[in-house]
């Protein structure tokens, strides 16, 4: 029987038996090694080429379908939970629907979309025969997706691993995954790969399959080494965002007018379209690519800023926690962890994108394109025309340090940003730790309701969450690394308080609040001075706003 006639499983099984070590092998290499090279030089095999086209048509194939699954799973779990994630249910739907048919990054979703998409996963979901499980059943399919692909298994926290391998097989594909909230979040795309120190930087070009949760305005997500910056989101916002800037009608203008968060939003992307020398929709699309890039460098240093923020003797016990609460509740703390990797100094290379922009003004001279990248950040910024509340802190902290580097007519004083990026880092993470440090020890006084009623002071109570989450992981999660269970542990904590002890929750919510009123107090002390300080109190969003109008961000009357 020739090989055209096997099955797939026939062919998976006959490569698996004969290239697994060799994959294997090749995998925990210090560096990449193409399968094809190695067949060559070391085997005497025949035909390599099509034996290595067959491999990394039947990985690939594999990864889609995994993903595919446990995202057709993830769909149906949040269909009967209504658990739609903090992007609520028409932005996951639309996002999920729209690469299940390869929709563009510009189309419009029609009722006919929608009709169509749902009727797609349901078929996948009887393909798959998961149209009849519970929500109980599908939430532990869904917690712990594994891949066993040649005869080798791979687990959800394994990204680098995944990537490597299909970097040896010479595949244009990568996949990036990680936890998202209480969601694995997995990505599967097209992409070129650059390295930049440590780090792989996936610039995903064309998204074949993702999760549900994966919706299209979070731009770029990092696991480890690994960081994915979605370019189909970039343009995704290009044509949703910034074509309307050169498109304005009279009577929007006019809306603008009379709201002054809008107002300042809109004069933001304004001077962003100035710095571009862009005045109509033709012109705009010319400079779209250098647009998209400039785009795509901010959001490449936020993620790497992101990992090494972890050096600042912040242990995983306590951005674990930070994460957990913001499951149960967002709050200023896990906004704080996102202004942190914004003004980051880091080192020589690695920094946070303000960082780069400073640099790219004061140390490489370039004020153009360092006006071109602020701005631009500026605007993705500003949250307070939108009703995501949970960011308008984000806001907050960010625009009132620049305040005092923003001159009159929308001048941006580099050279002072230079000098005071350091000591607004500082600020931030000395009240980050200080806050932390308080949740941990107000949580260590508290006494805690176990599910028999019985009260249990913390020590006990949390070795019983992690008795619990030991016994889970060793029926239903295998190999999961220690960050992965520190995380769903302390998860598992404040979900267990939350449930049994609400008024404990209640009381860390209440000092994370006291907490962040103060710092609005101290924020406008030391970027304001203190007649600022004596006009304003904590109300530190008049403070942004008129600082930004009187700055001539603004929109002028008609």
């Amino acid at each position: 029987m020739g090989e055209s006639s096997l099955g797939v499983l026939e062919i998976e099984k006959k490569y698996s038996e004969k290239f697994s070590s060799v994959l294997n092998q090749l995998i925990s290499a210090e560096s990449v090694i193409l399968l094809s090279d190695f067949l060559k030089a070391k085997t005497s095999i025949k035909n390599t080429d099509k034996i290595v086209g067959d491999i990394v048509g039947l990985i690939e194939s594999t990864i889609y379908g995994y993903i595919e699954y446990y995202a057709v799973m993830q769909y149906l779990y949040m269909d009967k939970t209504g658990e739609w994630t903090e992007a609520g249910e028409d932005r996951v739907k639309s996002s999920f629907f729209a690469v299940l048919n390869s929709f563009p990054a510009d189309k419009d979703l029609n009722y006919s979309d929608y009709s169509f998409s749902q009727d797609k996963i349901n078929q996948l979901a009887v393909l798959y025969k998961v149209d009849s499980l519970n929500k109980e059943e599908l939430s532990n399919r869904i917690k712990s997706p594994t891949f066993d692909i040649l005869g080798l298994s791979f687990s959800f926290t394994e990204t680098a691993k995944l990537n490597k391998l299909l970097a040896i097989v010479s595949s244009q594909r990568r996949v990036i995954m990680g936890l998202s909230g209480s969601y694995i979040s997995m990505i599967f795309a097209l992409a070129t790969t650059v390295k930049y120190h440590e780090y792989e930087i996936h610039i995903l070009y064309k998204e074949e399959i993702r999760t549900p949760n994966a919706v299209n305005y979070i731009v770029a997500v990092i696991d480890q080494n690994q960081i994915a910056i979605r370019r189909e989101v970039c343009e995704y916002i290009f044509y949703k965002k910034w074509l309307p800037v050169v498109e304005d009608e009279p009577f929007f203008l006019s809306f603008m007018n009379g709201n002054l968060e809008n107002q300042v939003a809109e004069a933001i992307k304004k001077q962003v379209m100035q710095a571009y020398s862009v005045n109509n929709k033709e012109e705009l699309l010319e400079v779209k690519d250098d647009f998209i890039n400039k785009m795509m460098e901010n959001f490449s240093y936020h993620e790497v800023s992101h990992d090494i923020l972890d050096d600042f003797n912040l242990t995983k016990e306590e951005s674990s926690m930070v994460t957990a609460i913001s499951v149960q509740e967002e709050n200023i703390l896990t906004v704080m962890t996102e202004v942190l990797t914004e003004w980051m100094p880091g080192s020589l290379h690695l920094k946070g994108p303000m960082k780069n922009i400073v640099d790219t003004a004061v140390k490489n001279g370039n004020n153009s394109k360092a006006r071109q990248l602020l701005l631009t950040y500026m605007s993705d910024g500003w949250f307070l025309d939108t009703d995501t509340e949970f960011m308008h802190s984000y806001t907050y902290l960010m625009f009132a340090p620049l305040l005092k580097c923003l001159k009159l007519d929308s001048e941006i004083d580099f050279i002072e940003l230079y000098g005071e990026l350091n000591s607004i880092f500082d600020f931030f993470l000395t009240w980050y730790r200080n806050t932390i440090a308080d949740v941990l020890v107000k949580l260590k006084k508290m006494e805690y309701v176990d599910t028999d009623k019985e009260i249990l002071d913390y020590d006990s109570f949390n070795k019983r969450v992690e008795k619990c989450m030991r016994i889970y992981n060793e029926l239903i999660n295998k190999n999961l690394s220690d960050d992965i269970i520190i995380s769903q542990n302390w998860i598992n904590f404040f979900s267990q308080m939350k449930s049994l002890s609400p008024h404990n929750f209640e009381s860390i919510s209440s000092l994370i609040s006291d907490k962040e009123q103060q710092l609005y107090k101290d924020l406008i002390l030391k970027f304001g001075g203190e007649e600022s300080a004596l006009k304003y109190g904590d109300d530190i969003r008049s403070f942004v706003l008129d600082g930004m109008i009187s700055r001539g961000f603004s929109i002028p009357l008609e």
